[in-house]
Protein backbone atom coordinates (compact mmCIF):
# COMPACT_ATOMS: atom_id res chain seq x y z
CA UNK A 1 0.00 0.00 0.00
CA UNK A 2 2.80 2.40 0.88
CA UNK A 3 4.41 1.85 -2.52
CA UNK A 4 1.21 2.86 -4.29
CA UNK A 5 1.02 6.11 -2.29
CA UNK A 6 4.66 7.05 -2.75
CA UNK A 7 4.32 8.70 -6.21
CA UNK A 8 1.37 10.83 -5.03
CA UNK A 9 3.18 11.92 -1.89
CA UNK A 10 6.36 12.76 -3.79
CA UNK A 11 4.37 14.81 -6.29
CA UNK A 12 2.70 16.75 -3.48
CA UNK A 13 6.07 17.48 -1.85
CA UNK A 14 7.54 18.50 -5.20
CA UNK A 15 4.65 20.95 -5.70
CA UNK A 16 5.08 22.27 -2.17
CA UNK A 17 8.80 22.77 -2.77
CA UNK A 18 8.31 24.64 -6.05
CA UNK A 19 5.54 26.84 -4.65
CA UNK A 20 7.51 27.52 -1.48
CA UNK A 21 10.55 28.76 -3.42
CA UNK A 22 8.47 31.45 -5.10
CA UNK A 23 6.60 32.18 -1.87
CA UNK A 24 9.83 32.51 0.14
CA UNK A 25 11.34 34.96 -2.35
CA UNK A 26 8.26 37.16 -2.03
CA UNK A 27 8.26 36.68 1.73
CA UNK A 28 11.84 37.94 2.02
CA UNK A 29 11.01 40.86 -0.25
CA UNK A 30 7.97 41.60 1.94
CA UNK A 31 10.15 41.74 5.06
CA UNK A 32 12.23 44.51 3.51
CA UNK A 33 9.39 46.72 2.26
CA UNK A 34 5.70 46.58 1.39
CA UNK A 35 5.03 44.62 -1.79
CA UNK A 36 3.54 46.10 -4.94
CA UNK A 37 -0.10 45.18 -5.61
CA UNK A 38 1.02 42.64 -8.22
CA UNK A 39 3.56 41.02 -5.88
CA UNK A 40 1.09 41.08 -2.96
CA UNK A 41 -1.42 39.26 -5.17
CA UNK A 42 1.23 36.66 -6.06
CA UNK A 43 2.18 36.35 -2.40
CA UNK A 44 -1.44 35.70 -1.41
CA UNK A 45 -1.92 33.24 -4.29
CA UNK A 46 1.21 31.27 -3.28
CA UNK A 47 0.11 31.37 0.36
CA UNK A 48 -3.30 29.96 -0.56
CA UNK A 49 -1.71 27.33 -2.79
CA UNK A 50 0.67 26.24 -0.02
CA UNK A 51 -2.23 26.06 2.41
CA UNK A 52 -4.18 23.83 0.03
CA UNK A 53 -1.18 21.62 -0.67
CA UNK A 54 -0.40 21.26 3.03
CA UNK A 55 -4.00 20.25 3.70
CA UNK A 56 -3.27 17.02 1.86
CA UNK A 57 -0.21 16.28 4.02
CA UNK A 58 -0.78 14.42 7.26
CA UNK A 59 1.94 14.99 9.82
CA UNK A 60 2.82 12.73 12.68
CA UNK A 61 1.34 13.95 16.00
CA UNK A 62 4.80 14.08 17.57
CA UNK A 63 6.05 16.34 14.76
CA UNK A 64 3.06 18.63 15.17
CA UNK A 65 3.82 18.86 18.90
CA UNK A 66 7.45 19.75 18.09
CA UNK A 67 6.37 22.51 15.72
CA UNK A 68 3.87 23.91 18.25
CA UNK A 69 6.59 23.85 20.92
CA UNK A 70 9.01 25.69 18.62
CA UNK A 71 6.37 28.30 17.79
CA UNK A 72 5.61 28.73 21.49
CA UNK A 73 9.30 29.22 22.23
CA UNK A 74 9.61 31.91 19.55
CA UNK A 75 6.44 33.58 20.78
CA UNK A 76 7.73 33.63 24.37
CA UNK A 77 11.00 35.19 23.19
CA UNK A 78 9.08 37.92 21.38
CA UNK A 79 6.92 38.50 24.44
CA UNK A 80 10.01 38.83 26.66
CA UNK A 81 11.56 41.43 24.36
CA UNK A 82 8.27 43.33 24.08
CA UNK A 83 7.99 43.26 27.88
CA UNK A 84 11.48 44.67 28.31
CA UNK A 85 10.75 47.54 25.92
CA UNK A 86 7.40 48.21 27.64
CA UNK A 87 9.10 48.31 31.05
CA UNK A 88 11.61 50.85 29.75
CA UNK A 89 8.72 52.95 28.48
CA UNK A 90 6.83 52.81 31.78
CA UNK A 91 10.02 53.74 33.65
CA UNK A 92 10.13 56.81 31.41
CA UNK A 93 6.57 57.73 32.52
CA UNK A 94 4.82 56.67 29.31
CA UNK A 95 1.41 55.11 29.84
CA UNK A 96 1.11 51.52 28.68
CA UNK A 97 -1.79 52.17 26.29
CA UNK A 98 -0.05 55.20 24.79
CA UNK A 99 3.15 53.25 24.27
CA UNK A 100 1.39 50.25 22.68
CA UNK A 101 -0.50 52.57 20.33
CA UNK A 102 2.79 53.80 18.87
CA UNK A 103 4.74 50.54 19.23
CA UNK A 104 2.56 47.79 17.74
CA UNK A 105 3.19 47.64 14.02
CA UNK A 106 6.44 49.61 14.29
CA UNK A 107 8.47 47.05 16.25
CA UNK A 108 11.37 46.98 13.80
CA UNK A 109 10.80 50.23 11.94
CA UNK A 110 14.11 52.05 11.45
CA UNK A 111 12.31 55.41 11.71
CA UNK A 112 10.41 54.61 14.92
CA UNK A 113 12.71 56.61 17.19
CA UNK A 114 12.49 59.64 14.92
CA UNK A 115 8.69 59.38 14.97
CA UNK A 116 8.28 58.96 18.73
CA UNK A 117 10.79 61.68 19.49
CA UNK A 118 8.33 64.17 17.95
CA UNK A 119 5.46 63.03 20.18
CA UNK A 120 4.24 65.41 22.88
CA UNK A 121 5.02 64.60 26.47
CA UNK A 122 8.29 64.51 28.34
CA UNK A 123 8.09 60.73 28.78
CA UNK A 124 8.79 60.11 25.09
CA UNK A 125 11.80 62.40 25.09
CA UNK A 126 13.13 60.77 28.26
CA UNK A 127 12.54 57.32 26.75
CA UNK A 128 14.54 58.17 23.62
CA UNK A 129 17.35 59.93 25.47
CA UNK A 130 17.73 57.31 28.20
CA UNK A 131 16.96 54.00 26.54
CA UNK A 132 17.64 54.42 22.79
CA UNK A 133 20.63 52.07 22.61
CA UNK A 134 19.02 49.36 24.71
CA UNK A 135 15.76 49.50 22.74
CA UNK A 136 17.63 49.39 19.43
CA UNK A 137 19.41 46.21 20.60
CA UNK A 138 16.05 44.72 21.55
CA UNK A 139 14.67 45.73 18.15
CA UNK A 140 17.54 43.79 16.56
CA UNK A 141 16.37 40.70 18.45
CA UNK A 142 12.85 41.22 17.10
CA UNK A 143 14.25 41.69 13.60
CA UNK A 144 16.23 38.45 13.96
CA UNK A 145 13.05 36.63 14.98
CA UNK A 146 11.24 38.12 11.98
CA UNK A 147 14.01 36.92 9.67
CA UNK A 148 14.11 33.49 11.32
CA UNK A 149 10.38 32.97 10.81
CA UNK A 150 10.22 34.77 7.48
CA UNK A 151 7.19 36.67 8.72
CA UNK A 152 6.47 40.26 9.54
CA UNK A 153 5.89 40.54 13.28
CA UNK A 154 2.16 41.28 13.03
CA UNK A 155 1.65 38.13 10.95
CA UNK A 156 3.75 36.09 13.37
CA UNK A 157 1.62 37.34 16.28
CA UNK A 158 -1.58 36.43 14.39
CA UNK A 159 -0.37 32.91 13.56
CA UNK A 160 0.96 32.33 17.05
CA UNK A 161 -2.34 33.44 18.58
CA UNK A 162 -4.31 31.16 16.27
CA UNK A 163 -2.12 28.17 17.12
CA UNK A 164 -2.36 28.89 20.85
CA UNK A 165 -6.17 29.08 20.63
CA UNK A 166 -6.16 25.78 18.71
CA UNK A 167 -3.98 24.13 21.34
CA UNK A 168 -6.35 25.30 24.11
CA UNK A 169 -9.39 24.06 22.20
CA UNK A 170 -7.84 20.66 21.52
CA UNK A 171 -6.85 20.34 25.18
CA UNK A 172 -10.48 20.92 26.19
CA UNK A 173 -11.77 18.31 23.74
Amino acid sequence: MEESLKPQVLEIFCNISQTYKSFRALQLKRLQAPLSKKDEGLYQAHKKSLFELMQSVHLNSARIDELVLELSHLSRNLLKVDGKILRLATISSIKREEFLKHYIGSEISPTWFEEIQKLPGKGWKKFVETHAEEVQELQKEIDALSNETGLIISEFRRISGSVQRGVKQSARA
